[in-house]
């Protein structure tokens, strides 16, 4: 059922090139949707998290004096 569809709809894009430069029109909105709902998202984990390097530890002999 689904390939006879497809199979119809192909026929009918090779017909009729105006609604297939529309079709790849859509495509390419939705491409650049999608790109920028990542960027978002990127935005928001670095907003949140932020990119901060953690800060060393505090060495264990910090305050001691090992001197001869």
């Amino acid at each position: 059922m689904l390939r006879d569809f497809l199979s119809r709809f192909n026929a009918y894009l090779s017909g009729h090139p105006g609604f297939l430069a529309k079709l790849k029109l859509l495509f390419w909105i939705k491409y650049w949707a999608l790109t920028g709902l990542m960027g978002l998202f990127l935005y928001l984990i670095y907003r949140e998290r932020g990119w901060r390097r953690k800060t060393p530890a505090p060495s264990r002999t910090a305050g001691h004096s090992f001197e001869a």
